[in-house]
């Protein structure tokens, strides 16, 4: 419990940075050289503000996905029986197994339709960062692919500067499914208990 709580507070922390940071990173079209050559292209002489900003934003990738990792060891400390090697478990693999055993409680519905959407999302995003290359050296690339074209600009600005309003919403997230996974593995252990043998992996609705 104790780790989920430091995982909130860190992505918490993070996004709020970006927020503080936004209005005084690079905007590459307010960057435009329009005289040195005979078509318009941006510079990017990055500002301090903005390295910080992609660095936190690489943070926030990486802090969330540790986040929803602690709730799926939290889930799986109920179902220790669906994935033979402890070093498997992930909040991926976790729901999915849950799931494949019949459960559709309401609650943990939440947490499947979560991992079916945003989380894909965000974990698409999150692969890259970690084993590819962080968030300021994708967004490098991009600018040089782009940096005479308003168009692929504006679409990398676009994303760029939406990022500390995707983790707030991702805090959101983090927050309600927190809730929804207490909830429940509070009716687990009920159900368990009434029916007599708390270990079985056996799903809220029979």
């Amino acid at each position: 419990m104790r780790d989920i709580v430091n995982c909130n507070q860190d992505i918490k922390y993070f996004t709020g940075n970006l927020f503080l940071l936004l209005p005084y990173i690079n905007n590459p079209l307010r960057e435009l050289d329009t005289t040195t050559f005979s078509f318009t292209f941006a510079h990017y002489h990055q500002n301090l503000y903005d390295h910080r900003y992609c660095t936190y934003v690489s943070c926030c990738f990486e802090k969330t996905y540790n986040y929803w990792d602690r709730i799926g060891d939290l889930l799986y400390s109920f179902y220790p029986s669906l994935i033979a090697n402890i070093r498997s478990v992930d909040f991926v693999r976790i729901v999915d197994a849950i799931y494949s055993i019949g459960e559709r409680d309401p609650n943990f519905l939440w947490l499947y339709n979560y991992r079916l959407n945003q989380y894909d999302q965000l974990n698409s995003y999150r692969r890259n960062i970690v084993h590819y290359y962080q968030y300021e050296t994708t967004y490098h690339d991009d600018f040089i692919r782009n940096t005479s074209s308003i168009p692929g600009l504006t679409a990398i600005w676009d994303e760029k500067s939406r990022m500390p309003t995707f983790f707030r919403e991702h805090l959101e997230f983090a927050c309600d499914g927190c809730e929804q996974a207490y909830l429940y593995l509070y009716k687990v252990i009920n159900y368990r208990n009434v029916n007599g043998n708390p270990n079985i992996p056996t799903p809220v609705q029979p």
